[in-house]
């Protein structure tokens, strides 16, 4: 930095009010941009940890269930025949959100 020597005392009286009083502001400026990004930071971590869990269900989801032929909604076979209710144990019971087609678990195509 080159300044010539009438030109020092001012920028020493500037220097000197930067440390007085902007100086402290300049620190808690970066402390917050510190924070903000420590909290950017963690809610990229849980993103990954949800994503993680997400693709453990979509694994599972692939070994055990199979699609609907009408709607698509992934149906789960827990026992029994392979006679299949989309949204309820076919036999009765176990109402859950489906659209009520009757399919084959056999002929259904595999959840993706």
């Amino acid at each position: 930095f080159r300044a010539r020597c009438s030109e020092v005392q001012a920028l020493r009286d500037r220097w000197m009010e930067w440390i007085r009083a902007g100086r402290n502001k300049f620190l808690g400026e970066v402390r917050a941009a510190n924070a903000s990004e420590k909290a950017q930071l963690r809610a990229l971590e849980e993103s990954r940890a949800r994503h993680a869990d997400l693709e453990q269900d979509e694994a599972w989801k692939a070994m055990h269930c199979r699609c609907c032929p009408q709607c698509g909604r992934a149906v789960q076979k827990l026992e029994g025949c392979d006679s299949m209710h989309c949204g309820a144990d076919y036999h009765g019971g176990n109402k859950q959100p489906g659209c009520g087609h009757h399919f084959n678990w056999a002929s259904a195509q595999p959840y993706r």
